[in-house]
């Protein structure tokens, strides 16, 4: 069976089938036109790439990969950067479901590719991808209503390079400390500029306007905390993409925001599961071709989620 690389014509005419799975609270038609803004956008062009394999003169199944970046640390202090495919929006046809297609196509994909290192955020679950040597780390989203007034605490607004700057020191010092080898996203400015113009999307069709991203350096009087956020209006609530930490005054911070914004709530990432809040499991993974044992993920958070 070949294994094909798909055409713009091939993801548009996969679109729908696409929209049925994965457009949440947007009608078929808006999420179609956010597949195309994407697409389009310079990451689309020079990033993403798109893979199928046919079944009865059609795409029966398809996935997307998205070009990234892992820091890697070797458990003794040392941190290299390396380059890593993001695999993402794996489907398979209704009418083409239960011959295996997927589970062909990802290994197809992983054997002709040869990726060194492979993520992917799993919406069923660890099991099926661990069978192709992916690990699973645990994450748990939670949400809190806003505030009324600001809370202590002095933000400045700074600039995309700055928190980038900020983001990549504080991960590459945890992972230099870290007693074992792991791994965690190593996204830049490219990256960052197509995840905003999604949430400038839904801003858009909702109504707003909306930056590329809120960045912020926040003083409080027990630590200075770079922080990045963006409202998404499809879904009525403040993202926290990424903070290096998330203290009280932190998520108090964010309420604040979420209330100025007139959202009625906002959503974090944390490592930490509390069970009487009911958070949200979510299943980041990695996969190394050369380690059939692959890394833990530290510190993944909602702004590298696809």
């Amino acid at each position: 069976m070949p294994y094909l690389v798909l055409s713009p014509q091939d993801r548009a005419a996969l679109a729908g089938a696409r929209a049925d799975v994965w457009k949440g609270a947007l009608s078929t038609q808006e999420f179609v036109r956010r597949n195309e803004r994407l697409y389009a956008h310079p990451f689309g062009q020079t990033r993403m790439k798109s893979f199928g394999l046919p079944s009865d003169g059609k795409i029966g199944a398809s996935l997307d990969v998205l070009q990234t970046g892992l820091l890697i640390g070797d458990g003794k202090g040392g941190v290299r950067e390396a380059t890593a495919w993001h695999i993402a929006s794996v489907l398979t046809l209704p009418e083409c479901r239960g011959q295996g297609l997927a589970s062909r196509l990802l290994q197809a994909y992983l054997t002709k590719e040869l990726p060194e290192w492979s993520t992917l955020f799993s919406g069923i679950g660890p099991r099926f991808y661990e069978r192709f040597g992916f690990r699973a780390s645990e994450f748990w989203q939670y949400s809190r209503p806003p505030l009324p007034g600001l809370p202590a605490g002095t933000a400045t607004p700074i600039s995309l390079t700055e928190f980038l700057a900020a983001q990549h020191a504080a991960r590459k010092e945890k992972l230099r400390l870290s007693p074992v080898p792991a791994c965690a996203f190593h996204l830049d400015i490219l990256w960052w500029d197509w995840y905003g113009a999604l949430y400038q999307f839904f801003a858009e069709i909702r109504g707003f306007t909306a930056p590329r991203g809120r960045f912020w350096r926040l003083e409080t009087p027990e630590e200075t905390v770079h922080l990045a956020a963006l409202e998404s209006r499809a879904a009525g609530c403040l993202d926290l993409w990424w903070a290096s930490s998330h203290s009280d005054s932190v998520l108090d911070f964010l309420a604040a925001q979420a209330g100025a914004l007139g959202l009625p709530q906002f959503r974090w990432w944390s490592p930490v599961e509390h069970p009487e809040k009911k958070p949200k499991r979510e299943v980041p993974m990695v996969r190394s071709a050369a380690d059939a044992a692959s890394l833990p993920l530290l510190d993944a958070q909602m702004g590298e989620w696809w």
